[in-house]
């Protein structure tokens, strides 16, 4: 794990993490289920070796969080829709 951002992803009122693994590449997503109980990590964005920065944020203005990447000088973006 090389980031991590708490922030209520999918919109129900409660937190989730959002983390990221620098070897891998990979963003995963942890849906919290109830208080101290996450889901299994569903991978969000995958292929960007080593990710020093996840931000969860309403970059495309239309009421849905998106996630941003960014390793050494790449980013990724998910636009949720």
């Amino acid at each position: 794990m090389s980031a991590v951002h708490i922030a209520d992803i999918d919109g129900d009122g409660v937190l989730d993490l959002v983390l990221s693994n620098s070897l891998t590449g990979d963003v995963q997503w942890y849906r919290q289920n109830k208080p101290d109980s996450f889901s299994s990590p569903t991978t969000v964005l995958a292929g960007l070796p080593g990710v020093v920065l996840v931000k969860v944020a309403d970059i495309s203005a239309d009421g849905i969080v998106d996630i941003l990447s960014i390793a050494n000088s790449r980013f990724r973006l998910l636009v949720s829709s």
